[in-house]
């Protein structure tokens, strides 16, 4: 779970849509917020990522659903308020459910940053201290689901792990070969890129990298033989920005 910049609600939701379309929700209890228009704005928001698990958006039947995070069933007359939208995956909107937000701690990401309320460990959540919010939200979510989400993680970090692992050898090969050293500050750079902001379960996978050893034993050549460049500072901070602290 990262944290995500509310954008502006889309032109086509004016004031008069949002009053018009509650009142047709109060009355029929029938989907008035599956509109093209508020999909594709929620999607654009979160990289096509559901808002709390990361889970792409488009593969595998993981298609977008639209979250209330106030309960629509609870909170009708929030049914269309913009701030209380946001994009998920089936499997999280199943999970929370009804879950009434207003009168227990959850993590809306969009208005606290989760770096604040999690750590993590072996591809999974664990709350910062004794916090509600943090275990509530790990618990209704699911989110350390072993034959799901945190397979997942495991398989992108795994692989992530053993890149750098490569990478590592051959960097000590070609330590003293600045032609050969290039290459592999080429491969860094993309290895960086898998754990950016808009990508699938970005924020544990960053917190995998950066923890690694082997990344920092990469980054400590690259600086003291002067190629920790601009970009991979640039890479790197991107990635620092999302990723959760290690219990």
């Amino acid at each position: 779970m990262i944290h995500i910049n509310r954008v502006s609600r889309p032109e086509e939701l004016t004031d008069g849509k949002v009053q018009e379309l509650t009142q047709r929700y109060k009355v029929n209890k029938k989907s008035v917020w599956n509109k093209e228009y508020i999909k594709r704005t929620l999607l654009e928001m979160t990289h096509n990522k559901c808002c709390y698990c990361e889970a792409p958006l488009n593969e595998q039947g993981a298609y977008m659903e639209v979250e209330h995070f106030h309960p629509k069933a609870l909170y009708p007359d929030e049914v269309l308020s913009w701030n209380n939208l946001l994009p998920v995956c089936k499997t999280c909107n199943v999970n929370k459910s009804n879950f009434d937000t207003k009168k227990k701690g959850f993590i809306d990401p969009t208005l606290v940053n989760p770096q604040d309320y999690f750590l993590t460990k072996n591809y999974m959540y664990f709350p910062k201290k004794e916090n509600p919010m943090a275990e509530n939200t790990i618990d209704q979510l699911k989110l350390n689901s072993l034959n799901t989400l945190a397979l997942s993680r495991a398989k992108i970090g795994i692989e992530v792990s053993n890149k750098i692992a490569t990478l590592l050898k051959s960097v000590k090969r070609h330590r003293l070969d600045p032609d050969e050293l290039n290459a592999d500050i080429g491969e860094l750079r993309e290895i960086l890129k898998l754990v950016q902001p808009n990508n699938n379960y970005s924020a544990v996978i960053s917190s995998v990298l950066l923890n690694n050893q082997n990344y920092k034993l990469i980054k400590n050549i690259f600086i003291k033989s002067e190629n920790w460049d601009a970009n991979l500072i640039e890479l790197e901070e991107s990635a620092k920005a999302i990723a959760f602290d290690e219990e």
